[in-house]
């Protein structure tokens, strides 16, 4: 395999891309590299550590500051969702309080999964730029 295939997006990574994630329901997903993220992870472990024994926060505080760091620089954006039949307009404040709701946390979870998948997030070359364009193989 070619090295440069495997290289990040960073305009991809950044603006994020969409995944469906049950029937109707899709979320724009940034990738866990963008720079505001990747910056400010350290230090939120940091402060949700303090208190405890050897620094590391309990799964449960793990958990709320992933869905704070999430809401604010990963999830770019959401359709198809409803409470009680009515639409749920994408912001950082509802993102976080689903994220953040422990009967969600499936939710929670396929964003990790999702951002942190590096194949979704690499440019992929089209049939032209490889030189088998349909027009060109198919040819009669």
């Amino acid at each position: 395999m070619e090295l440069k295939k495997l290289k990040v997006d960073e305009d991809i990574a950044n603006d994020g891309v969409w995944f469906q994630y049950y029937e109707d329901f899709w979320l724009k997903i940034a990738s866990t590299e963008v720079p505001e993220y990747r910056k400010n992870l350290p230090r939120r472990m940091r402060i949700g550590g303090r208190g405890f024994r050897d620094g590391t926060p309990p799964p449960e505080t793990l958990e709320l500051i992933q869905a704070e760091l999430f809401s604010k620089y990963i999830v770019r954006d959401w359709k198809g969702l409803q409470i009680d039949g009515k639409d749920v307009k994408h912001s950082q404040k509802k993102c976080y309080e689903i994220l953040s709701d422990k009967q969600y946390r499936h939710l929670l979870n396929f964003v990790a999964a999702c951002s942190s998948d590096v194949s979704e997030f690499v440019k992929e070359e089209t049939e032209d730029a490889l030189g088998n364009s349909k027009a060109s193989s198919n040819s009669t």
